[in-house]
């Protein structure tokens, strides 16, 4: 038998990254003040149900819009109320769903930042395109593993082949980095989208083996008897063993705006309020709902379903999430921190060989792939602006047993 030990790391910079030049740039200042910082603000008022004329005036938006003198903040005690009352609950929406795309998309057309009226923040505004993406080489991503393999070369009857990988990897996208139209949310600052890889699946394990059985002529268990040896004879066994932990489950907070995202993006993440490790990686069956989380598939609620849910209590971990906020979230979320189920399968040939005369015979097989039939969910999907969806498990990740029977004939 041979053990083996072994470390591989790889660091990678200048990959390719697509880049959306509408993104909204949050670092820009005016009167002492970010625009994120503006931005939360608006939205720490839109979430307490603040009337507009009643919010707290924010430098940014009054020195950008210049102003009483501005058509846009007439009729409001200050241009942030009438920020507010557009993009609020009673205006366009965007706030009360954090898409800071929407709301910039519309205050273009609007600014009076100094020396330049009715000047555009996103690029596709100003240049009446449906979208501005450029091709850099500004991406950057790390993988690190250690694994452990053990083999033990053919004897007795018994060959077998084992390994088992912990690895870690990291990138600056949501979504596979050679993806030729996709950008990072925040293109000012990458390390908002510095986060798991969407394939960082954490532990794998494998198990490959080939057993002859000892039983018939010249095996341990032998009959002496040459019509019961050529009987028992001849079987071997080979199962294939998988494992591995979940994949990251992409959370959503629902706009694909959260941070001025443009119109070639992937979305933000909803932000964990606790250990994500808590909440478990394995299915429950018939869970009862409160009707609202997870209730799309909770029969008692009138929606039907199988009442599966990733979550025994769907409701309190959604309550253990909140939306991402520019302005007071430096990353994203894109992957994670949340993981979904893991996954296992078995599958095995059975094997007949039987020699007819010293150069003829015939070997029969049965391959049985999820030998177990082992039902597996796919992972559910986790947007806090649907409720009803939250964790529910209404699909089938693999495919159902199947059984290959086959025969071959030499001579």
């Amino acid at each position: 038998m041979i053990m083996e030990m072994g470390y591989v790391g790889k660091w990678s910079r200048d990959l390719y990254l697509g880049m959306d030049m509408n993104g909204t740039p949050l670092m820009m200042k005016l009167g002492g003040q970010t625009l994120a910082s503006a931005y939360y603000q608006l939205e720490l008022a839109s979430k307490a149900g603040i009337s507009p004329n009643s919010v707290a005036p924010q430098a940014f938006f009054e020195m950008a819009l210049g102003g009483s003198t501005n058509p846009y903040c007439k009729g409001y005690n200050s241009c942030t109320a009438a920020v507010l009352a557009n993009e609020g609950a009673s205006g366009t929406y965007n706030l009360p769903v954090q898409y800071l795309t929407g709301v910039i998309a519309d205050l273009d057309g609007h600014w009076n930042f100094p020396g330049c009226d009715g000047c555009d923040i996103l690029a596709s505004d100003n240049q009446g395109l449906a979208a501005v993406d450029t091709s850099t080489t500004r991406g950057y991503a790390n993988y690190q593993a250690g694994f452990l393999t053990l083999q033990k070369r053919a004897g007795h009857g018994l060959t077998l082949s084992a390994n088992l990988t912990w690895s870690h990897t990291m990138d600056t996208d949501g979504i596979n980095q050679e993806y030729v139209e996709d950008s990072p949310n925040n293109i000012y600052n990458l390390a908002y989208d510095y986060s798991n890889s969407p394939f960082d699946r954490r532990w794998v394990g494998n198990i490959l083996a080939y057993y002859q059985l000892p039983f018939g002529k010249g095996q341990r268990f032998a009959a002496n008897n040459a019509v019961v040896d050529k009987i028992i004879g001849g079987w071997s066994f080979a199962p294939i063993f998988s494992w591995g932990t979940g994949l990251p489950l992409e959370t959503y907070t629902g706009s694909c705006g959260e941070v001025g995202q443009g119109y070639i993006n992937w979305c933000a993440g909803a932000v964990p309020l606790v250990n994500t490790g808590t909440f478990g990686h394995s299915p429950h069956l018939a869970v009862k709902t409160d009707c609202v989380v997870g209730a799309y598939n909770d029969p008692a609620c009138g929606f039907g379903g199988t009442g599966g849910n990733l979550f025994s209590n769907p409701t309190a971990v959604f309550n253990d999430f909140r939306p991402m906020y520019a302005g007071l979230d430096t990353s994203t979320f894109d992957d994670g921190p949340y993981y979904g189920q893991s996954r296992w399968n078995i599958d095995f040939t059975l094997a007949k060989s039987t020699k007819f005369t010293e150069s003829a015979g015939a070997t029969f097989y049965a391959q049985f792939l999820n030998g177990l039939n082992h039902m597996e969910y796919n992972d559910p999907g986790m947007n806090l602006l649907s409720p009803g969806n939250w964790g529910t498990l209404t699909s089938q990740f693999n495919s159902p047993r199947t059984i290959e029977l086959g025969l071959r004939l030499y001579f």
